[in-house]
C-alpha cells in the first residue's frame, strides 16, 4: 500500500509547494520522517495524504511539522 504525501496550494492552481512524494506503507506500525524544504510561504497551504483506491485500512497517529 503506498501513500501520496503533498504540500499544495490552498486554491487553484493548486501548486505545490515543496513536498510531493509517495510512501511504501508496511502492515504493521512504523515511524516515518520526511525532510523538506518549502518552496513557497503560504498562510493557508495543505497538507494532503492521498490514499487513492487501495483496499484497507491505513492509520495516521502523532503527525508533526516543524
Amino acid at each position: 500500500r503506498t501513500m501520496n504525501l503533498n504540500i499544495i496550494q490552498a486554491g487553484a492552481p493548486y501548486n505545490n509547494e515543496g513536498l510531493a512524494t509517495t510512501v511504501a506503507l508496511g502492515g504493521a506500525w512504523q515511524r516515518y520522517v520526511i525532510y523538506f524544504q518549502a518552496s513557497a510561504t503560504d498562510p493557508n497551504g495543505r497538507v494532503t495524504f492521498f490514499f487513492g483506491d487501495q483496499a484497507g485500512n491505513a492509520w495516521l497517529d502523532n503527525i508533526s511539522l516543524q
